[in-house]
């Protein structure tokens, strides 16, 4: 649960360095932002994997994998789907990828303040 905080933490982090990023900057934040992201995202795959493996039930961790891995793909579509969406008709205004940044940043945090709220298996056990 923690190393998903953690991970959710530095996407966060570069969610606020992606919007900084300016012409005089990009050659900087961009490689930062991605080695920062290819890191969080490896842990946040870990991460995600035992918080699942915790709180399932052993004999449906079959249903469960399959469920969470049709989840993610369709929320991986409707996101591209959005982005371009938003891309196409805000583009112009020269703000788009800014409010896919900052939308991406507040889902981020949203998403770290939520996996805290994830009980500890030992403390549901005891209860």
């Amino acid at each position: 649960k923690y190393v998903c905080f953690g991970c959710m933490g530095l996407v966060s982090a570069t969610g606020v360095l992606l919007l900084l990023m300016t012409e005089n900057t990009l050659l900087l934040l961009f490689p930062a932002c991605c080695l920062i992201n290819a890191v969080a995202y490896a842990g946040l795959g870990v991460g995600m994997f035992k918080l699942q493996l915790e709180h399932m039930p052993s004999a449906a961790q079959g249903v469960y994998f399959a469920a969470n891995a049709a989840c993610t793909g369709i929320a991986a579509c409707l996101g591209s789907v959005l982005c371009s969406a938003t891309i196409s008709g805000f583009g112009r205004l020269g703000w788009a990828l800014n409010l896919i940044f900052a939308i991406g940043l507040v889902l981020s945090v949203g998403a770290a303040l939520l996996v805290r709220r994830v009980p500890d298996p030992a403390s549901r056990s005891a209860a």
